[in-house]
């Protein structure tokens, strides 16, 4: 339907829709993972036990990379120096508490494939180290994680405002230095002498980002 002739209004109608239906599935997806995980069982069973978890998390994968396509295609968009959400969460079908499960589901998703895969080897985002169990699961998890979160990233929203005139700094609950105090291009950029409305218009685009990560 997304590729027929269809109207712009119908498709972001239809891609609102299922954005909706992947939500659900992951948020419901990710309480069952983690208890599966959470009950490895006896030597026994544990292979069979394994197994389904393997089938879950291929599952979680084809959610997390359909979410991240589908996201990339509806990113959020800056706007005299604010960053609106994407439509597809603008049009309603998400609700807000979803969106917030929704965002939950995919910090701890990325927190479980970030972890360390092999002892003593920096193999992982992460300083965590999985145990044996984990392992397969973790590598397999790991790129529709990271997916899943780059494009949700572009996605939402700011509840930061900005002034037309530039902020006062000095009264700025945000600070991007605190972002990128060891980036010496990001710091000449903070930095600059210039008072222009254009200077002050983009430190002030580049903290709204750094609101929205």
């Amino acid at each position: 339907f997304l590729l027929s002739n269809a109207s712009p209004v119908q498709r972001k109608k239809a891609a609102s829709q299922f954005m909706r239906c992947l939500v659900q599935t992951l948020i419901s997806q990710h309480h069952t993972f983690k208890t599966l995980i959470s009950n490895r069982g006896d030597r026994s069973t544990r292979a069979v036990v394994l197994r389904t978890c393997l089938r879950r998390a291929d599952f979680i994968s084809a959610v997390c990379t359909e979410a991240g396509i589908l996201l990339s295609n509806y990113q959020g968009n800056v706007d005299n120096g604010s960053v609106t959400g994407s439509d597809l969460f603008a049009i309603g079908d998400v609700s807000e508490v979803e969106r917030q499960c929704f965002t939950e589901s995919v910090d701890w998703l990325w927190k479980f494939a970030s972890q360390n895969t092999s002892e003593g080897e920096a193999s992982g985002p992460s300083d965590t180290i999985c145990n044996s169990f984990q392992r397969p699961l973790v590598i397999n998890l790991r790129m529709p994680a990271a997916i899943i979160v780059v494009a949700l990233c572009g996605a939402l929203s700011s509840s930061r405002k900005t002034n037309e005139r530039g902020s006062d700094e000095s009264q700025d609950q945000l600070c991007v230095s605190e972002f990128y105090d060891s980036d010496s291009s990001a710091n000449e950029f903070l930095s600059s002498d210039e008072n222009t409305a254009e200077s002050r218009n983009r430190r002030e685009i580049c903290r709204v980002a750094c609101h929205v990560v």
